[in-house]
């Protein structure tokens, strides 16, 4: 092809922006729910998720074309899941970004702990130097564990391919609703397929009691104790 020229006198020329971090299933909710404190809003948060596959292409879709309109043309998607059908919500995202041509970093959000896990247990506190009336207790689910692993690493078989602009990521949820377990069982998985990793660290002041409580250190120093 010959050489082209364009003429950008009196404009500003920037790089395509990163969306490093979004929840495109989280579209559906947008306004639906009254301001709350997280770990409260994420309840409401759980009844308005998409349930159909469909649902799931038609929010990714709007997610990256709201991306690309915004001068994004990159995406890291922490895309929920439907715990039932979880290899086609995968497959619905992933269509939805190669569909409308974004560069797209999937990362479905799991995790092998109930929502009921990421609640405080006891009132706010400075748990850095107060310890815990009662220990924390949480009970994982080794088999919401596999399913979400062996989802994982058909993800990856199928639709990791950077080159053709899709990663699938490993993304566990974070500290709060995934065990020392998941957490390994996702790293495993990421160093098989050279996966990415991304994770929510601490969000709030009941996230940062909830690590000191569940580890006895902050979550940082825990994680990198277990790398």
């Amino acid at each position: 092809m010959p050489p082209t020229s364009f003429c950008f006198l009196g404009t500003l020329l920037l790089p395509g922006f990163f969306n490093q971090h979004t929840h495109s299933s989280e579209m559906w909710s947008r306004g639906l729910i009254k301001p709350a404190p997280l770990e409260l809003w994420l309840c409401s948060l759980i009844d308005d998720s998409p349930v159909h596959p469909d649902a799931i292409y038609d929010s990714a879709l709007l997610c990256a074309a709201e991306t690309l309109l915004s001068g994004g043309t990159s995406i890291m998607d922490h895309c929920s899941m439907i715990l039932d059908m979880p290899d086609q919500t995968i497959d619905a995202c992933v269509r939805a970004h190669r569909d409308i041509g974004i560069r797209a970093f999937i990362a479905p959000l799991m995790g092998d702990l109930d929502i009921m896990d990421c609640m405080p247990q006891e009132p706010l506190r400075d748990p850095v130097s107060t310890p815990p009336a009662t220990p924390y207790r949480c009970t994982p689910d080794p088999e919401r564990r596999r399913l979400f692993a062996a989802a994982l690493e058909r993800a990856a078989a199928a639709h990791h391919k950077p080159h053709e602009g899709v990663s699938i990521v490993a993304g566990p949820t974070g500290i709060q609703l995934c065990s020392d377990e998941f957490f390994l069982e996702c790293k495993r998985i990421s160093e098989k397929f050279g996966l990415p990793r991304h994770i929510h660290l601490l969000e709030t002041a009941a996230q940062k009691q909830l690590a000191w409580d569940k580890y006895g250190c902050s979550a940082g120093t825990h994680l990198r104790a277990h790398p």
